[in-house]
């Protein structure tokens, strides 16, 4: 893991502590202090707005703190350094069958409408509220932060949010790529709520098809569509025969 560029910087790896579609977090450890923090890691994406708005939602109690500084490498590599919440995230939880309790997901419930009230009323809007990205800081009593800000954006009247966030997650409007507002966060929160209770996401949608993918499937369906071009034509043609055959015998 030497090739990690926070590595340089003053940090000695641990462990990975997971990985999404624009980057690794790793559990790593401070040389100087001893502390661990987790370092968001990523070589395909802006980490700068997530730094910007993460300095914005310092003052909100139930939310992942920013403890060093935004990191820009020659090679185009980024990473910012949180600090380490202990117990992982809910998707863990869903993933391993955990029953919640009633008193756990009101705990969940309440914690992160409060914390979306504080962030929405200093006109910021999450965009990508889900199980993955709200983490369990403690298991008794049981409670929660959000995580991960990188698709947070400043709310204005008039801004015209389209489609944005994790597709399952997404709320009518936001899936339909028509401007919504900070309720977009509350349908999202219902959802993760949701999912926590029945141990499945009910508005589960498969992601996009890469374009590759897509190619691929575009190809397949014209040699489809010739196919049953062909079977039209033969079956035309027997059609016409059969015609001609009957009429010649009458």
């Amino acid at each position: 893991m030497s090739d990690l560029p926070c590595i340089n910087h003053g940090y000695k790896f641990i462990r990975q502590l997971g990985k999404g579609g624009y980057g690794i977090v790793y559990l790593m450890e401070n040389k100087n202090t001893g502390k661990q923090c987790a370092v968001k890691f990523t070589w395909n994406r802006s980490l700068y707005n997530e730094f910007l708005m993460m300095n914005l939602v310092q003052d909100i109690k139930y939310t992942t703190k920013l403890i060093d500084g935004f990191y820009y490498t020659t090679n185009k590599q980024q990473f910012i350094v949180t600090d380490c919440i202990k117990h992982g995230s809910l998707r863990n939880y869903i993933l391993s069958k955990y029953n919640f309790s009633d008193k756990e997901l009101l705990a969940i419930a309440s914690i992160m409408s409060t914390t979306l009230k504080e962030m929405h009323q200093k006109g910021l809007i999450h965009r990508d509220i889900k199980p993955a990205n709200i983490l369990v800081s403690e298991t008794n009593p049981f409670k929660v932060v959000l995580a991960d800000f990188g698709m947070t954006k400043v709310y204005e009247e008039g801004n015209k949010f389209g489609y944005s966030g994790t597709r399952s997650y997404m709320s009518p409007e936001s899936l339909n790529n028509i401007p919504y507002n900070h309720f977009h966060d509350y349908w999202a929160l219902g959802v993760t709520l949701l999912e926590c209770s029945l141990g499945k996401n009910i508005f589960f949608i498969k992601p996009k098809p890469k374009k590759d993918e897509k190619t691929k499937s575009d190809e397949k369906a014209k040699q489809l569509t010739k196919i049953l071009t062909c079977c039209e034509q033969i079956h035309s043609k027997e059609k016409k025969i059969n015609i001609k055959y009957e009429k010649g015998n009458v």
